[in-house]
């Protein structure tokens, strides 16, 4: 929250379980799928762990690059995945902090100039299956890399969008792909065949 707190909350009586201070700067979080702890990315490019019961904060990942963390979230029990304002997506070993394999997203036809656009903040969508990640950038522009390979599967784009993409994220089964862009409209990408890809704007 915005009094740099961490906070559990017991979802059947409402209570907070425990409260942390997660000092200045933080950006987000993600949520363990099967435990009681939290990853926080924040502004200096650090990663922190919260655990519930334990009354203080590990840092798993110091700053690298002093890179703000835009988005965070769990692979899986052993992964992590952050975004950062420079445009790369890093897996992270959740235990040790190890940085594994990385991603670099295009950043499209950006003055360099114009700092602005190139941290334009994202979040990204990790599919069902765990293996793909969506990421967008400041031109909307979308890509679709495998995770485990860092390889790029797709780049979805079209004139008509202009905007930054704010968030992208597979639906059910991966048959489809959400965007959001910060000209408030909401796009959809609709799998059909390898050769043929759809979209449609859903609302303005």
């Amino acid at each position: 929250s915005r009094d740099n707190t961490i906070r559990f909350w017991n979802a059947t009586d409402d209570n907070a379980q425990q409260v942390f201070d997660a000092g200045k700067g933080l950006e987000c979080i993600a949520s363990h799928p099967t435990e009681g702890v939290v990853m926080a990315g924040y502004k200096d490019g650090s990663v922190k762990r919260f655990t519930l019961g334990s009354g203080q904060a590990f840092e798993l990942y110091g700053p690298k690059t002093l890179s703000r963390i835009d988005c965070i979230e769990y692979i899986d029990s052993e992964r992590i995945l952050v975004y950062t304002a420079t445009g790369v997506l890093q897996v992270i070993n959740a235990t040790t902090g190890e940085a594994m394999n990385k991603i670099k997203v295009p950043r499209g036809n950006v003055n360099n100039n114009n700092k602005k656009m190139q941290a334009f903040p994202t979040k990204f969508g990790i599919s069902d299956c765990r293996e793909m990640v969506c990421c967008g950038n400041s031109t909307g522009e979308v890509f679709i890399f495998d995770i485990n390979t860092s390889s790029r599967l797709n780049k979805l784009s079209m004139p008509r969008i202009r905007g930054a993409v704010t968030k992208s994220m597979f639906t059910k089964q991966s048959s489809s792909v959400i965007v959001t862009t910060d000209d408030a409209i909401i796009w959809r990408w609709d799998y059909k065949h390898p050769q043929h890809k759809s979209t449609k704007k859903l609302i303005m």
